[in-house]
């Protein structure tokens, strides 16, 4: 049956990798969440733009994830959902980041580990439903001078 359909076999190894990866999580290498309301714009973004966007944001895109819109972090990549809102310990991101598991690489690659302070906003962001509002996103590209009307310069006097 699963020979007609080959989408089949690739979604059954990813679902299988991805229970893999949970059932070799090390919980006790999560820090508390924190324990106030976080506010992405506040709190998170800064963290996923400092440690995160340079390989997972829109010009660099490793393993298939981005962390620079809230779609793609929920879709994930290579692996997996990076968030399951509500799901902390369930969440890549937070495994990855926490070092929990040895089916994952330690993230951030190449720098050095979070302090656990940031895991635990990540943590305690994630458990309370990774709000991530549309006015959060990077419209950089919509400013650039390309997108914008010509304008004549004032008249010198």
């Amino acid at each position: 049956m699963f020979a007609a359909d080959p989408v089949r076999p690739a979604t059954l190894a990813i679902a299988l990798a991805c229970l893999h990866v949970h059932a070799a999580v090390d919980v006790s290498k999560f820090p508390a969440p924190a324990s106030r309301t976080i506010e992405f714009t506040r709190d998170i973004q800064p963290i996923l733009e400092a440690s995160c966007l340079k390989c997972h944001g829109p010009n660099r895109s490793e393993n298939s994830l981005r962390l620079d819109d809230r779609s793609f972090a929920l879709k994930g990549g290579d692996r997996g959902p990076a968030l399951v809102p509500g799901k902390a310990t369930e969440s890549l991101l937070l495994i990855a980041i926490a070092h929990a598991s040895d089916e994952l690489p330690d993230m951030p690659k190449k720098a050095d580990p979070l302090p656990p302070e940031q895991i635990a906003l990540l943590r305690a962001w994630i458990d309370q439903g990774a709000v991530w509002p549309a006015a959060a996103k990077d419209d950089r590209a919509l400013n650039h001078w390309a997108w914008k009307a010509p304008a004549r310069p004032p008249i010198p006097s």
